[in-house]
């Protein structure tokens, strides 16, 4: 986790609730505009050596996937495990691995949409007291309210290049 996207609130001003609603609505939002953009579009990427839409919302999937991990595996650590250690991944390698280029466009954003849903969720079940457990990256570590902060940050930032371009 070497790249952050969010300045870190004070965990007394974080609500587990709050975040959990603020990413459900982003997710809406988002599928609205999306939805309307073509599959031969979103295989197009802007650049040379850059992610089509398809691969930057493939790239957002396997980001929920991890980070969905991390945040059950913080709020059901037990009370002497205020830290837990947390794996970064490839994310090229995994792009590429799950060829989401290849992949229908409606079937890449259902899987984004699904998963955030349901982190939306699990984000609103945080108990208030865990926010300030520990996600030991091999860099850095993270509260998990600041991982859930950033984990919304890290979308609203694709999404807005993805908005540039599309």
């Amino acid at each position: 986790m070497a790249v952050t996207y969010a300045h870190e609130t004070p965990l007394a001003e974080l609500d587990p609730v709050e975040l959990g609603i603020r990413l459900a609505e982003l997710v809406a939002e988002t599928m609205v505009w999306l939805e309307g953009v073509s599959g031969l579009r979103a295989s197009v990427a802007p650049a040379e050596g850059k992610w089509s839409a398809k691969e930057t919302m493939g790239h957002l999937v396997d980001s929920a996937v991890n980070n969905l991990q991390r945040i059950v595996r913080l709020e059901v650590a037990l009370d002497s495990e205020l830290e837990v250690r947390a794996q970064g991944y490839e994310q090229d390698g995994w792009v590429r691995a799950q060829r989401y280029a290849d992949k229908e466009w409606s079937q890449v954003l259902e899987l984004w949409r699904t998963l955030n849903e349901h982190i939306g969720w699990t984000m609103r079940q945080v108990s208030r007291e865990h926010l300030a457990r520990i996600c030991a990256f091999p860099d850095t570590q993270v509260t998990m309210g600041f991982l859930m902060e950033d984990y919304i940050a890290h979308i609203e930032y694709h999404l807005r290049a993805l908005r540039e371009w599309l």
